[in-house]
């Protein structure tokens, strides 16, 4: 039930035994969370009372009327938690701060800005009480907390002065986990961290609340403490130390919408950990642990999980573990986080980003809170360790179940490898997430705007003080107003991953939002789909990388659209051309009679256009696909070394420039046989054709602009077995062929690394051979060829090389979907013409012939 202003009674789900005359602090349900602008709440209180409303429903009257509203719906309520304990921990009143002004500074980068940030040079000096359980000295020491208050604690930049701090103690982890724990306890007022488990395995953390701490609150250290539990507790207004307006952290020193990678800074006497610039309510530098039930408000972070490649501080140099690679040790389950990931564009309310890292024994640490080293969770904790192998032969899921986000910019921010997003919510967020690598995401709800709760114009932007009335962009920071300027659903991405999304439902996503206010008139939001297409980039681009099924849509404008425009065809980047994703069920491209359908770029004229039953919506075509053979794959064609090197430099570059300089020249056409070329697909020089197998036309043809090169390399073919890829390629009259797989990572004395392709006399022979087999027809001038995702060795040494059967390749699968894995193995094909590249050929497309 939603507090609201002037409310001397609120209403919490809880039966509980709070007394008159103890604190609590009912927390803000607002964006931005900050010492200058915030909504959290404390207050006395006075009685608490039975209700009518259930034996779960308590109402407590407080002392002083609420001065803001406290969200309380279906969709998300403010967490209301108990400040007060029978014992107390506390710092006298010396304890406190002595530099608390300025609150906040401005943006001196931009001087007629008026939005507010943390400040790097105050807070620094307080000096309060600590308690640590210290077991560096050789004895292991028990500590059982319950039921203790601490405030006016931790001393802010000082080492182990941490409120509650479990130090060196080793792996403590019982059969019984009843050793060591803090249980209802509370922290708060905390002049630096609030819960501090270092070098300690087996610690218990549950139902603690904690309230306005410095730096991390809820704190693992050193990267290897793996086996301690955290369930049920609870942590708001969390404030970061350090310089927040470096120009080095971004254009114009605000670091908003500074892409995704962000400087990195190193420890000083004001910033003893880098990492504290990224303050969060529970700082993760080891994920194999449990996390269950906690709440996090505020904070740059809710949930933070920095990648490290091998432990820190006292641990460095014994590399037991590399920690960025362990998975959760249960699922990441029931937890929330809200009113964070405010100060960057993609700092997720639960973020599982940055990296930590000590340069060398003296102790310098190294952060960023940008993307950096990639989490590859694998079951064998060595992996990635320094001189230690980077493949991961057993990978693990990094498994969430159960979550919530609301009041965020960005809900999930995950680069990683691996991950299951189980049953997650987000409510008014900006983006409910952007995931990296191998990822199923089931049975989600994003509600991108919550109707029943309006939160503060500009999130309190001293320029823009009229609800609906929008100041100039100069006046307030972006992230004061991204959230009334444009939101979205999810975010696929433009190369290298693979995004199940299953049985999901977004609701409230359009664009006559009445609370936007620019760039487009009041009212209209800039940019809103539930879908948005990476399309900005000539260097990375999309293979197939996305299936969705049994999606719902309540209220929302556009399932799809594109990160970028053009005026024209000459305008569309690469990665716009190829973009592409399997509708497994019909359920998002919301055709009748739904079935397996393609969604596919218009922006690469006809190339996607499977059929005549195609619908053209939001330059993608939709089309079902008509028979079992029709399909989606996607293969890489490397034809010039020299100029391939060029690409990321000189051309083909991310971001392609908007004013054309540096081009991503065509290089091939790719035409469905049986269609005219002026309408396949332009082949830039970095060759990725990413496309359909259309049963109705039977293969590709691929020409050379300049002729096709002596030699060529297929890579990273996604076939599945029972897929027909058939190319043609143009060559002279006379061309004779030696054509082989290749394998990769083969040790040729034990295993046979290469399998030759063999010559038959037809097309329909071609088909039937699995993949191991060529037609010349010199007639036509054509090579015809099957690509198959083939292995990366053909049996050991000794065994019949020509042996040959269909291999079934590796694929990411989950919830009755699945995304074919790329191979390592290449074609090579070698081509006896008298010239490089071989001369130019009259364009002849082949007939269509149907594959059955």
């Amino acid at each position: 039930m939603t507090a609201r202003i002037n409310d001397k009674y609120i209403y919490i789900q809880d039966k509980v035994n709070w007394q008159a005359g103890q604190r609590i602090v009912i927390t803000t349900t607002e964006l931005k969370d900050s010492r200058d602008w915030h909504r959290n709440e404390e207050r006395t209180i006075v009685a608490v009372l039975k209700t009518t409303l259930g034996t779960s429903v308590t109402a407590i009257q407080v002392d002083t009327p609420l001065l803001y509203k406290h969200f309380g719906g279906k969709e998300f309520q403010a967490e209301v938690a108990l400040l007060s304990r029978n014992v107390i921990v506390q710092g006298d009143a010396s304890s406190a701060p002595t530099d608390m002004y300025p609150i906040v500074c401005n943006n001196t980068f931009k001087p007629t800005e008026r939005s507010t940030f943390p400040c790097e040079k105050t807070w620094l000096t307080g000096f309060g009480a600590h308690v640590i359980i210290d077991g560096s000295q050789g004895t292991k020491p028990t500590a059982r907390l319950s039921g203790v208050e601490l405030f006016r604690v931790g001393q802010t930049n000082v080492i182990g002065r941490y409120p509650i701090h479990y130090h060196m103690l080793g792996d403590v982890t019982p059969s019984n986990y009843k050793n060591h724990y803090v249980q209802d306890s509370s922290v708060h007022d905390s002049y630096f961290r609030c819960y501090a488990i270092h070098g300690t395995s087996g610690v218990r953390l549950i139902e603690n609340t904690a309230y306005n701490a410095i730096g991390h609150c809820y704190f693992l250290e050193d990267g290897v403490e793996e086996n301690n539990t955290l369930s049920f507790n609870q942590a708001a207004h969390i404030h970061p130390l350090g310089p927040f307006l470096n120009p080095s952290l971004a254009q114009n020193g605000d670091a908003w919408n500074s892409g995704q990678y962000l400087a990195y800074y190193t420890n000083t006497p004001d910033l003893i950990l880098p990492s504290d610039m990224s303050a969060a309510a529970f700082y993760v530098t080891n994920t194999y642990n449990d996390f269950v039930g906690n709440a996090a408000s505020g904070g740059w972070a809710g949930f933070a999980m920095p990648s490290l490649a091998y432990p820190v501080k006292l641990h460095y140099g014994k590399n037991t573990m590399c920690p960025k690679n362990r998975p959760f040790r249960s699922a990441f389950r029931g937890n929330s986080a809200h009113s964070s990931g405010f100060w960057w564009s993609r700092a997720g309310a639960v973020y599982v980003g940055g990296e930590l890292r000590q340069d060398d024994a003296t102790g310098t640490l190294s952060y960023t809170a940008g993307r950096s080293a990639t989490h590859d969770t694998c079951g064998d904790k060595l992996i990635g360790l320094p001189g230690q192998s980077t493949s991961c032969t057993q990978p693990v899921w990094l498994r969430f179940e159960d979550n919530k986000v609301f009041l965020a910019n960005r809900g999930l921010q995950h680069w990683g490898s691996r991950s299951e997003i189980i049953r997650f919510e987000f409510h008014d967020v900006g983006l409910s997430m952007n995931v990296f690598g191998k990822v199923w995401i089931d049975s989600m709800l994003m509600e991108c705007r919550n109707k029943n709760h309006n939160v503060t114009w500009f999130s309190g932007c001293p320029s823009a003080p009229t609800e609906g009335v929008a100041p100039s962009s100069s006046l307030c920071n972006p992230r004061d107003y991204e959230y009334f300027s444009t939101f979205g659903g999810f975010q696929w991405y433009d190369v290298g991953q693979q995004h199940i999304l299953t049985n999901s439902t977004f609701r409230n996503c359009e664009e006559t939002w009445s609370r936007c206010v620019y760039p487009k008139e009041k009212g209209i939001c800039n940019n809103v789909a539930v879908f948005t297409s990476l399309t900005h980039s000539d260097q990375f681009v999309p293979e197939m990388m996305q299936v969705t099924y049994n999606l719902k849509f309540q209220n929302v404008t556009d399932v799809w659209r594109y990160s970028t425009s053009g005026s024209s065809y000459h305008n569309y980047t690469v990665s716009s051309r190829l973009q592409n994703w399997l509708d497994a069920d019909g359920s998002a491209s919301r055709l009748a009679g739904g079935g397996r359908t393609v969604i596919g770029s218009a922006r690469a004229k006809e190339w996607w256009k499977i059929n005549s039953g195609c619908i053209l919506e939001n330059e993608a075509y939709k089309c079902k696909l008509s028979s079992s053979f029709d399909s989606l794959t996607s293969i890489v064609i490397k034809h010039n070394p020299a100029l391939e090197a060029e690409i990321g430099e000189s051309i083909c570059l991310n971001p392609a420039p908007a004013d054309g300089s540096k081009p991503c020249v065509t290089v091939a056409k790719a035409t469905h046989f049986g269609r005219d070329e002026r309408y396949g697909l332009d082949v830039a020089v970095n060759a990725k054709i990413s496309g359909p197998i259309i049963a109705a036309a039977g293969g590709w043809h691929i020409r050379f602009v300049a002729g096709t090169p002596r030699s060529l390399t297929i890579a990273n073919v996604q076939t599945a077995m029972e897929d027909v890829l058939i190319l043609a390629l143009p060559y002279p009259a006379g061309t004779s062929f030696n054509i082989s797989y290749q394998g990769s990572y083969c040790n040729p004395k034990n295993w046979v690394c290469t399998h030759n392709y063999h010559s038959v006399s037809s097309v329909s022979a071609v088909r039937s051979a699995f993949g191991d087999a060529y037609f010349w027809d010199n007639t036509n001038k054509l090579l015809y060829m099957r690509v198959i995702n083939a292995p990366n060795l053909f049996g050991a040494v000794g065994t019949d090389p020509v042996a040959w059967s269909p291999f079934a390749p590796s694929d990411f699968a989950r919830g009755g979907q699945r995304i074919i894995n790329k191979p390592q193995a290449t074609i090579v094909i070698q081509a006896s013409c008298s010239t490089d590249p071989c001369a130019p050929q009259t364009v002849k497309i082949p007939a269509a012939f149907v594959l059955k």
